[in-house]
């Protein structure tokens, strides 16, 4: 007896404790009959719902499905839960007012010691704010995937491990792969080989956030095995705790651009005729080679020719074999130097030449005894059908810092050796020193 006692105020205590759950809880809750109908529902459902309990008491839940309804659309949810125990899934139901919201519902069977069915309960959770949430996710993931797809320039998602997630149709015509063969490759395989080191390290400062943009002009490398200049920006994505979920690149094709930008530096620093540097970049290399100098406490030479009777080539066979006789004679002096060396035209048949990094003023002058020697011989101008036998050089030679330790100074000595070369008979050359210091001479205008 009292082990009954003690069993009947058990039941009492959790009925007590149910009945507050039901009662406070911000969950809907509803228990169906067996045959489905609602037996009872606690304030919240009404909330949810918009119908007093009363008004719902003894209607099928179908009653609270989207009208019209399917006949019996709720029984695949019971059958369910009576073949399981328990239905979970989401369900759009119908308020009071009209309005249809989702839900987020579990049906659970309540069973007798027969096992059968006495009552099936409900607990339901309206997510019409988490369904917003998400479409709106899903809205802005479609507006981005329409974006990168549609965008004018290429644009790639790219792994931490370099490996390209997903790339759009703009990037494939960039490079020449289709999106498949583009996203079963990594970024170092479209690098050019002497860029990749400083992609690397660009890609470590993103990670370790010594930089959060990257922005550069480079060089990928086509499927056809060509290179394209373009303009990238990359950026590192973190997700909402501050960790690095994956780079976003955009890349511009600039070829174009660059094509423009070198033909405006060649006409900039290179002569028109023989594609040689002209005055403005030889100024710039000489003031190089000199600050090279200094700090290495090295010397330098600077090389002044120009053409002995060219005039008379000039004047007995026209410009245009003239300007024949100079291209070959550049191309002559080009391969006289080291290719750290400068060739330049000064104007008209005048030379100069930077010899940068020389160990002793005596290195300079087999190099003005090659010039000579390159220059003299006869000139077989194939596309004129003539041959020019006249030519000669004359030659005057200036060292850093024996001569001079300005490129102003260096140019004018240089200038006055090749005048005594001159002077001297011609198709030769004269090293600068002081007996010319007095003789007149003239300035470059460099």
């Amino acid at each position: 007896v009292v082990g009954d006692a003690f069993a009947q105020y058990e039941l009492i205590c959790r009925g007590a404790q149910f009945s507050r759950i039901f009662e406070s809880t911000r969950e809907g809750i509803f228990i169906l009959g067996a045959d489905a109908a609602i037996r009872s529902s606690n304030p919240a459902f009404s909330r949810i719902t918009g119908h007093a309990a009363a008004d719902l008491a003894g209607l099928r839940l179908d009653f609270l499905l989207p009208t019209p309804a399917e006949p019996d659309a709720i029984a695949p949810l019971i059958d369910s839960a009576t073949r399981d125990g328990n239905w979970n899934g989401e369900l759009w139901l119908q308020r009071k007012s009209g309005e249809v919201f989702p839900t987020s519902m579990t049906l659970t069977t309540l069973r007798d010691g027969n096992a059968r069915v006495t009552q099936y309960v409900g607990l339901c959770r309206d997510i019409t704010e988490r369904k917003q949430r998400e479409m709106a996710l899903l809205e802005s993931e479609k507006r981005f995937r329409d974006f990168m797809e549609f965008a004018p320039i290429g644009m790639v998602i790219v792994a931490l491990d370099g490996r390209l997630l997903k790339a759009n149709q703009a990037l494939c015509k960039i490079l020449g792969f289709s999106r498949e063969e583009l996203e079963s490759m990594n970024f170092e395989s479209l690098a050019a080989p002497d860029d990749l080191a400083a992609d690397l390290a660009m890609r470590r400062r993103l990670l370790e956030g010594e930089a959060t943009v990257w922005q550069t002009e480079k060089r990928y490398l086509r499927k056809d095995g060509s290179s394209v200049w373009v303009q990238l920006t990359a950026s590192l994505l973190r997700d909402t705790h501050g960790a690095p979920q994956c780079f976003d690149a955009q890349v511009e094709d600039i070829s174009e651009r660059r094509q423009h930008q070198d033909q405006i530096r060649q006409l900039a620093y290179f002569d028109a005729l023989t594609g040689l540097p002209n005055r403005r970049l030889l100024q710039e290399r000489l003031e190089q080679a000199l600050a090279d100098a200094r700090r290495k406490g090295c010397m330098s030479a600077v090389i002044f020719l120009d053409l002995d009777h060219f005039k008379q080539v000039n004047d007995n066979h026209g410009h245009e074999i003239g300007d024949l006789l100079l291209k070959a004679a550049a191309q002559r002096l080009s391969a006289c130097v080291r290719s750290g060396d400068t060739v330049a035209r000064q104007g008209g048949d005048e030379f100069i030449i930077v010899l940068p990094d020389l160990k002793a003023a005596a290195d300079a002058g087999p190099v003005a005894q090659k010039i000579v020697a390159a220059l003299a011989a006869p000139y077989e101008l194939t596309a004129a059908g003539l041959t020019i036998d006249v030519i000669t050089t004359s030659v005057g030679l200036a060292v850093f810092p024996r001569d001079g330790v300005s490129a102003q100074d260096l140019m004018k000595h240089a200038d006055a050796a090749m005048y005594a070369a001159k002077d001297g008979g011609r198709n030769g050359y004269r090293c600068y020193d002081a007996t010319l210091a007095d003789s007149e001479m003239r300035v470059p205008n460099v």
